[in-house]
C-alpha cells in the first residue's frame, strides 16, 4: 500500500471551498434531517480483509457536542476532533446533496 500525503494547504482550501460553495447555495446554516448512524470502529474501517465484525450506534449531535466542548474549548486531544468533524461533514454532504 502506499501512503497518501496530504498538505494542510490541500486540507484547508478545499474545506474553504466546500464552505464557500454551501454558503452561495444553501445558507449560512445547514439543518439535518438525520442524527444516528452506523459507525465502524477505526481499526476495522481500514481493514478491507475481513467484514468489520462491530458496528455501533453514533450521533451527530453527540460529535457537535464533542466538537463544541472538547476541540474549541480545549478539553479533549484535538485528533479525536477530526474523527468527529468528518462525520459531521458527512452528514451535511449527504444532505446537501440530497441523499
Amino acid at each position: 500500500m502506499n501512503d497518501i500525503t496530504l498538505t494542510t494547504d490541500f486540507l484547508r482550501r478545499s474545506t474553504e471551498a466546500m464552505l464557500n460553495w454551501i454558503e452561495q447555495n444553501v445558507g449560512e446554516t445547514v439543518t439535518l434531517e438525520m442524527d444516528e448512524f452506523w459507525w465502524v470502529p477505526s481499526d476495522a474501517a481500514y481493514e478491507m480483509s475481513r467484514d468489520p465484525r462491530e458496528l455501533t450506534i453514533g450521533s451527530i449531535r453527540d460529535c457537535v457536542e464533542f466538537v463544541q466542548r472538547g476541540v474549541l474549548d480545549d478539553e479533549i486531544p484535538i485528533g479525536y476532533g477530526f474523527v468527529w468533524l468528518a462525520q459531521i461533514f458527512r452528514a451535511v454532504g449527504d444532505q446537501v446533496s440530497g441523499r
